[in-house]
């Protein structure tokens, strides 16, 4: 009875294995390898034969997996702007934008369209000399010298002055374009701006100092402005700006460029002599 009952409880034992064999491996080729590490491990799990990990392997193999990889496609990209002279991408758009910003200057009647190409046009010529040039091959700095002529003392058409001669400044820097804005309808406007505007420090100081390099630029501009009439002018203009720098700052600048021009007048007078 007692055999029996052993034989029973085996057989149950067996079952039960069976069945958690074939709970564990749905495939029978799957069981089979299992059956065969078991026997090449004498009875003892296949697991038991690799070597538990040690503290510092655990930590590290931890530390490698904790390390997220992002995706470089999925990762957010930082936007960074190009220097304005480094990418042919960015010349193209600084000429696209200079040439509507100089038709708008061309064919605009509206005061606000005609300021914010002004505007446009300034921080186009703080950076890029090729840019510089399709202004004035498109002739915009004539223009520009137009729009000054048929403005009047009003604080609008004062700020837009003040932009448009930063503009003209900006584009005499460059030896090559000065030479091509100096003309001797850009001194007659220039000496009627240090004129008219001798009272507002900062349109006299940039016309007086454009006054200046256009002058120096060309000797026979310089023969063509040094007439008794005009030196008389400049004299004059010299000797009230003087007196209204005790009220005004920032006039020194703009005298100074005053008594240089009165100076090359001066010399160049005299060599004609």
């Amino acid at each position: 009875m007692a055999k029996h009952f052993t034989s029973i409880k085996k057989a149950q034992h067996e079952n039960l294995t069976n069945a958690s064999f074939s709970v564990s491996f749905q495939n029978v080729e799957n069981a089979k390898v299992f059956a065969q590490m078991m026997q090449a491990s004498n009875g003892k799990s296949p697991v038991s034969n690799y070597p538990l990990p040690k503290k510092n392997e655990l930590s590290h193999r931890h530390s490698l997996s904790s390390t997220s990889v992002v995706n470089p496609v999925d990762a957010p990209q930082k936007f960074t702007i190009p220097s304005p002279t480094s990418s042919t991408n960015q010349t193209s758009k600084f000429e696209k934008h200079t040439m509507i910003a100089v038709q708008t200057l061309q064919t605009s009647k509206k005061f606000s369209e005609v300021f914010k190409a002004v505007m446009k046009l300034e921080k186009i010529t703080q950076h890029s000399m090729e840019d510089c040039n399709k202004i004035v091959e498109a002739d915009g700095h004539n223009k520009m010298f137009s729009i000054i002529r048929g403005c009047n003392r009003s604080s609008p058409h004062a700020e837009l002055m003040r932009a448009i001669l930063r503009v003209l400044a900006n584009l005499s820097q460059h030896p090559s374009i000065l030479s091509r804005l100096a003309s001797v309808k850009a001194l007659d406007t220039l000496t009627d701006l240090v004129h008219l505007f001798r009272d507002k420090a900062s349109i006299f100081t940039l016309s007086s100092s454009l006054l200046e390099n256009m002058l120096c630029s060309s000797y026979l501009l310089i023969s063509e402005y040094s007439t008794p009439e005009k030196k008389k002018r400049v004299h004059g203009i010299l000797l009230m700006s003087k007196k209204k720098s005790a009220d005004i700052d920032d006039m020194q600048e703009g005298i100074q460029c005053l008594e240089n021009i009165l100076c090359i007048m001066n010399s160049t007078s005299a060599q004609k002599k």
